[in-house]
């Protein structure tokens, strides 16, 4: 089966942009070659332009349908690791092949060399096909309309790449967005850090493969009128882990807990799949107007197991989640008196106490 695959490239030098020939090629899925592959081609054509520029510094961009091929992978990886002088931001429309081993791994060798050249890959978002559109499409007076699915398909298309490049939070992301000060004002924003585990012989084994991080889609950005709750953006990722067949554990550490609506999702979710359990660690209790506590309960007697996080958890997310560099984990002021009053209430709420 034949296939299109198109590369839009853009080269900087200094502050003046050079527009690289539109690059496509015909893929077939059986063919082992890749020296027709757009990224291929763009080497062959760069390489000779480095020769008569060879002393200039590039910043390159390119926009691609498909993440590279783990043979164009490693090919750029060592194209950019004998020309330190450039540069590479990839953003990709799709990701290709991402459940194989050999390209995940492919695409963190190009990605993930810390102090040493490497490219930095992104998920396209609405501002980059706008400017595919505006760039490189013929398109006598008519607008871009992005498909319904876009901001959707971005969030999960984001997620996956994180896990296949093992991004890591910045920490003071972390502090700032985990400090389980009872009472905070200003914060916009939820993060949520997930682990999976499986069932083997009675003993709970990590898939490390499906580890990372989201957060809240903010309302109008990545084209979110209305923004998407971070607990949504995982419940929209599950489906492509394909936990089946198995007991499966998943086990979030949220900045805040879940809203009503999004408890009343997740507890949706765990009754439609009697083979997953859910456990949900917060930092802090939201409480939007009285509904929260009512979505938790609800969560918690559809069986899941909610708790406050502690010092284990805390310190258990700064060592898995957080670009930490080596820095062990500093407990704030108040953590563990905050963790225990936040505790009190949960156990109240979960036991319809009331505040």
């Amino acid at each position: 089966m034949m296939g299109a695959m198109w590369n839009f490239v853009h080269t900087a030098l200094m502050d003046f942009l050079f527009p690289c020939p539109l690059l496509l090629s015909q893929v077939c899925a059986k063919d082992k070659s890749c020296e027709d592959h757009p990224e291929m081609r763009f080497l062959h054509w760069f390489h000779k332009w480095r020769q008569l520029h060879h002393d200039q510094e590039y910043e390159v961009t390119w926009y691609v349908s498909w993440s590279p091929c783990a043979r164009c992978a490693n090919s750029v990886a060592t194209f950019l690791a004998e020309d330190p002088k450039v540069t590479l931001t990839i953003f990709v429309a799709r990701l290709y092949f991402f459940w194989k081993p050999d390209y995940q791994e492919a695409l963190r060798s190009l990605c993930q060399k810390r102090g040493g050249p490497h490219a930095t890959m992104k998920i396209m978002n609405y501002d980059e096909f706008q400017h595919c559109w505006d760039k490189f499409v013929y398109r006598p007076k008519k607008p871009f309309k992005p498909r319904e699915n876009l901001p959707k398909h971005y969030t999960l298309l984001h997620t996956i790449l994180g896990e296949l490049l093992r991004h890591l939070m910045d920490p003071d992301t972390f502090t700032l967005n985990f400090n389980n000060e009872p009472w905070v004002s200003g914060q916009h924003e939820s993060y949520l850090c997930y682990k999976v585990e499986r069932l083997d012989n009675g003993t709970w084994v990590p898939m490390d493969e499906h580890r990372g991080f989201l957060h809240n889609q903010a309302p109008n950005k990545h084209g979110f009128p209305k923004g998407r709750h971070a607990e949504l953006c995982f419940l929209d990722l599950i489906p492509f882990w394909k936990l089946d067949g198995q007991q499966y554990r998943v086990t979030c550490f949220t900045s805040w807990s879940p809203c009503f609506s999004c408890a009343q999702e997740m507890a949706t979710f765990i009754s439609n799949n009697k083979h997953v359990s859910l456990r949900i660690f917060a930092a802090r209790i939201y409480d939007d107007q009285g509904r929260g506590q009512e979505g938790l309960r609800a969560l918690h007697t559809a069986g899941a197991e909610i708790a406050m996080m502690n010092y284990s958890e805390f310190k258990y997310c700064w060592d898995t989640f957080v670009d930490r560099q080596g820095r062990p984990f500093q407990p704030w002021d108040g953590l563990d008196e905050h963790s225990q009053a936040l505790s009190g209430r949960l156990r109240a709420i979960l036991q319809n106490q009331g505040n």
